[in-house]
């Protein structure tokens, strides 16, 4: 029986030598056939080197310089950088890092640029750069050597630095702000050479924040009333003008404007800034917060041009312009009703920043100081506020303010005086009308100048180089007073002063205070309450019912009286403790000059020689005593004076 799942053995040996054969064949054609062409590779360097690393900018300033106060050192600096980081921000700056007095720099965010020195010394300035992540840094050394004056000259230094207050015309658009619009997106959206028009009679809501911009050109803001409707540049503006006007308002007792750290080059025409009815305002318009602790922080280059910036009429306001910063001016504009009971309260006011400041042509009014320099004390070591001009202004406080003039209101405002200094250098005080003061809160002096270290941490305060000539006071209790010593703390004192060439008429009198109850204060053309070196009364003259001069305190070295008008009335010269005349200038001026002085009933015995002492106003030989003090061509004293000119004030105009 055969098995039919079994292959037979013959079969498997035939299977076998095919696949043998098959095998062999295939062998043969693979070695015969032709080789394929080889591909090309492409090779693929990789350059494994870091990326390039961040260096620190390169920075260098100017060699050493050496300048004469009051001039300026021109610094030159250079700031290279590598672009890293790429999202950096390269930024220099100038700053102080060593020197008696404080530094203001023109522009200190640029490489070239100028700085002025408040005092003499040695100071060491510090240019910075910075690309966001590295900084580096170049010094340079500046010697500032004293001026002549400080070396001994009794005349005052004028401002050596002005405040230019030329309009620049703009270059660039105009955004006009309506009605309920966006004030503040437009001063941010500003750029230099551009002009803000706001519309006439319209209220924008403060308080507003000027800006930081780059470059030096002017932002304006102004009223959109057209220029040949308003008054024009140089002309006083009055609150008839305010329908032209647009309003910044300051809301319950907040400022209109505030400025933002370094804001600068803003100038505001035909703007009424103004208190929210019935609200006592703290500091309408504040250029800077009086509390800065380094100069770059100061606001500068700010204009108020034709403005009406007032208080309440009702509740009053305690400042209307606070400066505190460089370059600052108020010019052509109209400041009133800053007044309140109890406290200070001024048109104007600044303490810190370096100047200069000007304040033209202005109606200042206010029940406290109309302008005030110093009050405080600045946070910067060594500042005093420098280059200030005041020229052509009407200080004036209201009659119906005065309880002893029959146009009074009742109102109790706490009443000081017209224009004081604590603490400032080079001053120019001219051509201004300072009118209506008396015994109130103070004793009724109109103009003060008392060196004062306000709150015990500014012992270099000083009043300095002031210059006050060709003014009218009138109306007052009292005239002038001069102190290098304001009592409390130590301060480094005052020099160099010049009253020259000013009138002082209706000096004393019961209608402003003197004698009268509670007070029952004397008047005194000159208090001279606190030694000052090198004060100079020249060629000023007076109609006055009080002492000349009262002086009291630390003698006052090289003292010059002058070519003056005055009456002696009961006291004259007179200090405290000593007699009249010449014991009181041997005590409290040592070596003064009194010379060619027209004095008004005094007795010749008593006083040095070559002095003049005519028995009565009628023998001085002015045109009209009660409206015209120049001297007639017959007068005795036409020519009598040390130059050979008139005795007295040689500016004069006919009483107004």
């Amino acid at each position: 029986m055969i098995d039919r799942d079994v292959i037979p053995i013959r079969s498997v040996v035939v299977l076998y030598f095919l696949l043998v054969m098959v095998a062999i064949t295939a062998s043969l054609e693979a070695q015969t056939r032709p080789l394929p062409k080889p591909r090309k590779v492409r090779v693929v360097s990789i350059d494994s080197q870091p990326s390039p690393k961040n260096q620190p900018p390169l920075v260098s300033a100017s060699a050493s310089e050496t300048i004469v106060l009051p001039a300026s050192a021109t610094l030159k600096g250079t700031v290279t950088d590598d672009g890293l980081p790429r999202l950096g921000t390269l930024t220099q700056t100038w700053s102080k890092l060593s020197g008696p007095g404080t530094v203001a720099f023109d522009n200190a965010s640029a490489t070239s640029t100028t700085a002025s020195f408040s005092s003499a010394g040695n100071y060491v300035l510090r240019l910075t750069a910075s690309d966001s992540a590295l900084v580096s840094t170049a010094d340079v050394r500046i010697t500032a050597k004293p001026t002549a004056a400080a070396a001994g000259s009794t005349t005052p230094i004028l401002p050596q630095i002005q405040v230019d207050t030329t309009y620049v015309r703009p270059s660039g658009r105009t955004i006009s702000v309506a009605v309920g619009g966006n004030f503040q997106a437009a001063l941010n959206d500003a750029q230099p050479g551009d002009v803000i028009t706001l519309t006439p009679g319209a209220t924008y809501s403060g308080p507003f924040t000027l800006p930081v911009k780059s470059g030096s050109g002017w932002i304006v803001v102004r009223s959109a009333t057209a220029d040949g409707s308003l008054p024009a540049a140089g002309t006083r503006v009055t609150p008839a003008i305010r329908h032209l006007m647009a309003r910044i308002l300051g809301p319950a007792g907040n400022p209109a404007i505030i400025t933002a750290p370094g804001a600068h080059h803003f100038r505001f025409i035909a703007i009424e800034f103004a208190p929210q009815a019935g609200t006592y305002n703290n500091g309408l318009v504040r250029l800077g917060t009086g509390s800065e602790t380094k100069s770059a922080d100061f606001p500068h280059h700010i204009i108020l041009d034709r403005c009406y910036i007032h208080g309440d009429p009702a509740t009053g306001g305690k400042r209307g312009v606070m400066f505190s910063g460089n370059s600052l001016a108020v010019i052509d504009s109209y400041l009133s009703d800053w007044k309140g009971v109890g406290h200070d309260t001024q048109a104007i006011a600044g303490w810190t920043g370096n100047g200069p400041w000007a304040v033209i042509n202005n109606y200042l009014e206010a029940a406290g100081e109309n302008m005030m320099v110093g009050g405080a004390d600045p946070a910067i070591v060594g500042l005093v506020p420098s280059d200030i001009e005041v020229r052509n202004n009407t200080f004036s406080k209201p009659l119906e303010w005065n309880p002893f003039n029959p146009a009074y209101d009742g109102s109790a405002w706490s009443i000081k005086n017209l224009f004081e200094l604590k603490n400032a250098r080079r001053v120019l005080i001219a051509d201004n009308l300072f009118q209506h003061n008396w015994v109130a809160a103070q004793s009724g002096r109109a103009i003060l100048f008392t060196v004062k270290d306000q709150d015990g941490f500014a012992t270099w305060s000083t009043i300095e180089d002031v210059t006050f000539v060709r003014n009218t006071i009138r109306r007052s209790t009292s005239g002038i007073t001069i102190s290098g010593d304001d009592g409390g703390y130590p301060s480094a004192g005052g020099r160099r002063f010049l009253i020259k060439d000013n009138v002082l008429v209706e000096i004393g009198g019961a209608e402003w205070g003197e004698g009268k109850a509670p007070s029952y204060v004397d008047s005194i053309l000159f208090a001279l309450t606190g030694g000052v070196d090198d004060l100079t009364i020249d060629h000023n003259t007076a109609i006055h019912t009080g002492s000349i001069i009262i002086a009291d305190g630390a003698p006052y070295a090289r003292f010059i009286c002058t070519n003056n008008i005055v009456q002696h009335n009961s006291y004259g010269i007179k200090g405290s403790g000593y007699g009249v005349g010449n014991a009181t200038l041997a005590q409290f001026f040592p070596s003064a000059v009194v010379r060619r002085n027209v004095m008004v009933g005094a007795n010749a015995t008593a006083y040095p020689a070559d002095n003049y002492y005519p028995k009565s106003l009628a023998e001085v030989g002015f045109i009209n005593v009660k409206e015209d003090l120049r001297l007639d061509a017959a007068s005795p004293y036409v020519a009598a004076a040390t130059e050979g000119i008139p005795i007295g004030a040689q500016a004069l105009v006919p009483i107004r």
